[in-house]
């Protein structure tokens, strides 16, 4: 990218751009409620980028162990916001042992549904992506036939 942050390129698209520790769930979590306040009251999309360690591969056709090692994997689990969360809540006494299973089970059942959904779907055109991109006051940032 000839940007140093993601977050940058919300600048050329005419929207704000913010970054936000994606480890810190309470941070994302007002971070988006901010985003979404201010896209309910009519003022566009807000660009987020919220930085954290990938812990898995990119797929199972990435062997990361061979440009990263196993030693900063593991080291950066205890950052994983998703683990941070379930002890916070459990720690809390709002979420128990019982209960986060049943979580996980519907939320794998939603992501299998949501795979499913994406894999029947049909392929986007070439033009399709670019159009789909506003700004501020619904107008289409690009001009495309």
């Amino acid at each position: 990218m000839p940007v140093e942050r993601v977050a940058d390129k919300a600048r050329g698209l005419g929207l704000p751009g913010t970054i936000v520790d994606g480890s810190s769930y309470l941070e994302v979590y007002q971070t988006m409620s901010d985003a979404i306040q201010r896209a309910r009251s009519g003022e566009g999309p807000t660009l987020i980028e919220a930085l954290t360690y990938r812990i898995t591969p990119h797929s199972s056709d990435d062997d990361d162990r061979s440009y990263r090692p196993l030693a900063e994997v593991e080291a950066y689990r205890s950052h994983d916001p998703l683990e941070i969360a379930r002890k916070d809540l459990i720690d809390a006494g709002l979420l128990s042992d019982k209960i986060n299973a049943q979580l996980e089970a519907r939320v794998q059942k939603m992501i299998a549904e949501a795979y499913q959904g994406a894999e029947r779907a049909k392929y986007p055109q070439p033009l399709d992506p670019p159009q789909m991109v506003y700004a501020p006051g619904d107008k289409p940032c690009l001009n495309l036939p």
